[in-house]
């Protein structure tokens, strides 16, 4: 092999032997190895940021050592590499920098001389580069326009517009709470950029009052469910009197987002059951704020009262309603929607508030005192409070003939049988003999001797109750029949047989039931009318027609009734009197049973009882005078009550 100049090494594996070269020396396996000189790779110049804009950096010049010994075909330890300022001191190899790692440059693009030399000879590389000290750039950035509170924020860029990379801090805009926010820009690292900061402003949006609902019966006369509402009259209190805001109402909350399709009439709006939306805007931010309100407009119910008839049938003694009397409501309002509100009932009689009486039916108890008729009315009210009364709805009140006594009498005079219906109830009647054809009068004529049949009809509201039928009338050659009326009659002390009242001509009074005739006519002698009733006495009763009187007598029991003294005096008392609705009544002894009659002795209440202390209620009989027959310890005292 032909070894070029400079130098020649040679490496034994045992011991190194050196020769000229023109004598070499072959000491046994004497390895050769070529080595030619260092070689500069081109070298980029160092840059620097100056960040404190001085003019000087702080350079680490090593940073070029490995891109050297890269360029080396031999091991880098076998080479050193140095830096200096000038060209003759990297000839001379001379004054090397002595902290090449951490160089303060004294000026800016200063030129730097390096210098690769292989170990153990004068063989070198000598190279340059230039050191850049660079003014940081500020990163430019588009404005971001002013943003409403509460609005979507948009992303803070992280490249500047002039191709800066870096964060922000903070990462975010928050757009919860307005005013100006800032934030900086911090370049990434190897980027000689300074830190900007940036301001976005965060405009507040309106501070509002939300109006409360608005519910509203619809009384307009209408009621279809609409009613004007002055929507303008609102916006005082919506903005608190902010002029620099503007109030736009809306039907629904996409319109109020989008400011689309408000509403053309706010001051004479027909509104209606819905939500009613509007949006307020600050005029010099443009930021609004949308919210809503609800308005119900319940439609009022017109409630009509429907019945099968307007007539009830009564009786007349007992006051038991036998046919009609359930009244329901019909609430006739065509509703806009299909809800219908739930209603609360409240019927009336004449004007007044039935107690209880809180359905969609109610149904007569019993019948008018004092009256042949009654006005109905109901009140429909929802929860809300919209209500109405119906138009009053007149019931009138009949009744099946309820007989007096055995509800005739019959006269037989010379052949002519006269038959005469004794009647009373709250009907207009009239009557039918048989089959013969139907008259108003009570009185039949020349009646036919045998058994007949008397039918009454009520002629009240269509024949709302059913007709009284009468079997088994008599009419034979008999004479005049007995005077009618109650048996059992209430007086006060005092009083005379002229006093009794019956139905009959020509009374007369006697002490026994029985007695003698002769002519057609008593033998023993009447009472004086003015005779003095005595207490639990029976007298009995003729009377005289066409000249001849009864055969028969009628027996009337007489009780006369204590006043409130002597009642008291025979161990009973009783409270109040006058008595409105109850009266209650107190003996020594168990109360074994209660009568109340009316003055002319029929009886309109009844009921055992089995205690010292008893509650009578009246508040279901008419106002009068009445008689109260108490029975105690098996005797029985009576007194006058005055119902109001």
């Amino acid at each position: 092999m032909k070894i070029t100049t400079l130098c020649i090494s040679l490496f034994l594996a045992g011991n190194l032997v050196w020769g000229a070269p023109d004598r070499p020396h072959l000491i046994n396996n004497v390895i050769l190895k070529a080595t030619t000189n260092p070689t500069m790779p081109s070298l980029n110049n160092l840059t620097m940021c100056d960040t404190n804009y001085d003019g000087f950096a702080v350079f680490d010049l090593t940073v070029q050592t490995p891109l050297i010994l890269a360029a080396q075909s031999a091991p880098a330890s076998n080479y050193t590499v140095s830096y200096f300022l000038s060209q003759a001191n990297a000839s001379a190899g001379i004054n090397p920098i002595s902290n090449p790692s951490a160089y303060t440059n004294v000026s800016n693009q200063q030129v730097i001389y390096v210098k690769i030399v292989l170990n153990g000879s004068t063989q070198n590389a000598i190279g340059v580069f230039a050191l850049m000290v660079q003014n940081p750039i500020a990163p430019t950035f588009s404005s971001i326009a002013s943003l409403c509170q509460g609005d979507a924020a948009p992303t803070l860029p992280l490249t500047s517009t002039n191709s800066v990379t870096g964060t922000w801090s903070p990462t975010t805009i928050d757009t919860s709470i307005p005013g100006a926010n800032t934030f900086l820009f911090t370049p990434s690292t190897n980027q000689c950029a300074m830190n900007v900061t940036m301001t976005v402003f965060v405009a507040p949006k309106p501070v509002i009052n939300t109006p409360p609902d608005f519910v509203e019966c619809d009384v307009d006369g209408t009621n279809d469910g609409y009613l004007t509402y002055n929507l303008n009259a609102l916006i005082p209190s919506i903005t608190n009197n902010d002029s620099n805001c503007t109030v736009s109402f809306y039907n629904n909350q996409m319109s109020a987002e989008n400011n689309f399709n408000a509403i053309s009439n706010p001051t004479t709006y027909q509104t209606f059951t819905h939500d009613i939306w509007f949006r307020v805007t600050n005029t010099q931010s443009g930021c609004y704020t949308i919210a809503s309100f609800h308005t119900t407009i319940e439609q009022v119910p017109t409630p009509m009262i429907a019945s099968n008839t307007n007539t009830i049938c009564v009786d007349y003694t007992t006051h038991e309603v036998l046919n009609g009397g359930v009244l329901s409501v019909i609430n006739t309002t065509n509703y806009l929607t299909q809800s219908t509100p739930f209603y609360t009932y409240q019927w009336y009689l004449n004007g007044t508030p039935i107690s209880g009486a809180t359905n969609a039916t109610y149904t007569i108890p019993t019948g008018f005192q004092g009256t042949s008729q009654a006005d109905f009315q109901v009140n429909l009210t929802s929860f809300s409070g919209c209500g109405l009364t119906s138009s009053n709805y007149i019931v009138f009140q009949s009744g099946p003939a309820s007989p007096i006594g055995i509800g005739y009498t019959i006269v037989n005079n010379g052949g002519n049988q006269t038959l005469t219906v004794n009647i009373e109830g709250y009907g207009i009647y009239s009557y039918q003999l048989d089959d013969s054809p139907v008259q108003t009068s009570p009185v039949f004529s020349n009646v036919s001797l045998g058994m007949h049949t008397l039918t009454i009809y009520d002629g009240i509201g269509n024949n709302s109750c059913n007709p009284t039928v009468l079997t088994n009338i008599e009419v034979n050659l008999t004479g005049t029949p007995a005077p009618t009326g109650n048996t059992s009659q209430f007086f006060s002390p005092g009083a005379t047989l002229a006093d009794i009242q019956l139905s009959g001509q020509n009374i007369q009074w006697y002490a026994t039931s029985t007695g003698n005739f002769a002519g057609g006519n008593m033998v023993m002698s009447a009472l004086p009318m003015n005779t003095p009733l005595v207490d639990n006495t029976t007298y009995y009763a003729t009377q005289k027609i066409g000249g001849y009187e009864s055969t028969t007598r009628l027996p009337v029991t007489v009780h006369l009734v204590l006043n409130s003294s002597t009642f008291e005096q025979n161990s009973m008392s009783f409270s109040p009197n006058p008595v409105k609705e109850r009266f209650t009544i107190e003996s020594p002894f168990i109360i074994e049973h209660i009568t109340l009659y009316t003055l002319a002795g029929q009886r309109v209440l009844e009921f055992p009882a089995n205690a010292t202390t008893q509650t009578v209620d009246v508040s279901a009989i008419s106002s009068g005078i009445y008689f109260v027959k108490v029975t105690s310890n098996s005797n029985s005292q009576v007194f006058k009550i005055v119902k109001e």
